[in-house]
Parts: C-alpha cells; structure tokens; sequence
C-alpha cells in the first residue's frame, strides 16, 4: 500500500471511530444488545414500595413496572404483540431505569 493510500485509509478509519465514540457517547446506559436480545421489566397491577414500582396506564387498566427486576431476554420468547404503552409512560419509566443505573 502505498503512503497517500495509507494516509486516505487513516484519515476515514479516524472519522468513523469519532462517529462510532459520538454515538455511544448519546446512548447513555441503555443500549440494544443485538436483534435476539433485550433487555425487559416485568408488570404487575400491585404497587408495594414507589421507589421501586413506576405507574402506568395500559388498555385503561393502572399497572406497575418492577424497576428492581430488570432482566436480559431473547426475542425468540416473545410469542406475539401485546399492544404499547404511550410515549409518555415509556419516557418517565426510562428516566427512572436510567437513575437506578447510575
């Protein structure tokens, strides 16, 4: 390889490396891990402690996320789509994942 070949090859694996550090740098803790693996939260309709339990709305029925019994899972256990819970709820609940992890 000559030196300008070298010096191009460098200069783009640079950027991408400065790409790669900038995107994990956005993620904060919470990453996908691949496409068989998640991370999940059990649900349950009693809430014991608030520290540990976030409240949410789903098909008009209140429940409550086990923030202490986070848990790594393939996908292949998912059998079908239950339905979602708002933007709003999944946003509060990840702000609490996120200060539990930290």
């Amino acid at each position: 390889m000559s030196k300008i070949q070298e010096e191009q090859f460098r200069k783009d694996f640079d950027g991408w490396n400065e790409l790669k550090k900038d995107t994990h740098a956005k993620s904060d803790n919470l990453r996908k891990f691949n496409r068989q693996m998640v991370w999940v939260l059990p649900i349950t309709s009693r809430s014991k402690n608030p520290r540990f339990y976030e409240r949410f709305l789903f098909n008009g029925s209140e429940n409550f996320v086990v923030l202490t019994q986070l848990r790594t899972i393939s996908t292949k256990r998912f059998v079908r789509k239950v339905g979602m819970i708002s933007r709003d709820d999944f946003e509060r609940i990840m702000e609490r994942v996120r200060g539990s992890l930290k």
